[in-house]
């Protein structure tokens, strides 16, 4: 086996001497596709997070929300046209359609919806995308620096990246694979650095591990976790793993169980976690004297022991 792996809990970032005052901070991200957010957070599209309410108020506070793809096309082609975000693709979808879509809307960029994007189908299905115009494409997840060399050889420069570490996701449980997040993030910024969009999807427990993503090297988060619960969901009370028996057996008649559903309790408006996210970020470039979050990345980051992320827990 190679070297051992890390995950969020198992580092720290250590507090360099600040130069500046949080009001000078600009959270402000390059521009996503065509879209300048001023929040680099995409919601995840998931059916129990991200419909129309979500994409308009991810938009509206300067983020960008991503339609889940558990619907009828129209339903899915309404949102793309009505609505300021992405759509979630299956990789057995009806490219004709996906690409007919993609030239009434230029703008609109596609996530290609499946949990293992390292898959012969579902690159295929990108060269098919990408060899037809379509050139608005976030990858499959992946966790490797070779699925990501394979998806650039065909022309896709931007990665969802993460397997199993989804806050509802069995993955790890059922079948024994995945990848420690922190690490997936790590390795990939330091093999590819800015050429390639690097989106850490999901396994956030708290804003703290969204900044560690980007001291790590991911240029945006991809979250259903931290907005589960806010008024803007499909379902506020409630919320699952789009491979859970719940969802799964409303869509198809054979299926492998890789998730579960939780209920919630209500958080509001959507609005208030993105400030939060955002008033975390700006303070944490205090913490680490730099003046972008993308300048995180230079932090100095510590391995830490059990003991020392123990001493870090809020005590009753």
């Amino acid at each position: 086996m190679k070297d051992q792996k890390f995950t969020f809990d198992d580092i720290l970032l250590v507090p360099s001497h600040a130069e500046y005052d949080t009001r000078e901070f600009n959270v402000s991200s390059s521009i996503f596709f065509s879209y300048n957010l001023t929040i680099p957070v995409l919601s995840s599209p998931m059916d129990t997070i991200t419909g129309t309410k979500m994409m308009d108020a991810m938009w509206h506070n300067g983020a960008i929300g991503v339609h889940h793809r558990y619907c009828e096309w129209e339903e899915l082609e309404k949102a793309a046209l009505e609505h300021m975000g992405g759509i979630a693709i299956s990789p057995s979808g009806d490219i004709d359609k996906i690409i007919n879509l993609a030239h009434k809307i230029p703008d609109l960029f596609f996530v290609i919806d499946v949990a293992h994007g390292d898959s012969k189908k579902v690159m295929s299905f990108c060269f098919d995308l990408i060899k037809s115009g379509v050139k608005n494409i976030v990858s499959g997840n992946v966790v490797t620096c070779d699925a990501v060399h394979r998806y650039l050889n065909i022309g896709v420069e931007y990665f969802r990246a993460g397997v199993g570490n989804g806050s509802r996701c069995l993955t790890r449980t059922v079948s024994g694979f995945g990848y420690p997040q922190a690490s997936v993030i790590h390795e990939l910024y330091q093999e590819f650095g800015e050429n390639i969009v690097i989106i850490a999807d999901g396994g956030f427990k708290n804003t703290g591990d969204i900044v560690k993503s980007f001291s790590l090297g991911a240029s945006y988060v991809m979250t259903g976790y931290l907005l589960a619960g806010t008024d803007e969901c499909p379902t506020p009370g409630y919320y699952r793993g789009m491979a859970s028996k719940d969802a799964l057996e409303t869509r198809k008649k054979e299926y492998f169980i890789e998730g579960d559903s939780i209920s919630v309790a209500p958080k509001g408006s959507v609005s208030l976690v993105l400030d939060e996210i955002e008033d975390a970020i700006k303070h944490a470039c205090h913490y680490g004297g730099v003046l972008n979050y993308k300048e995180l990345v230079n932090v100095e980051k510590i391995r830490i022991s059990e003991s020392s992320f123990l001493e870090g827990l809020t005590r009753k």
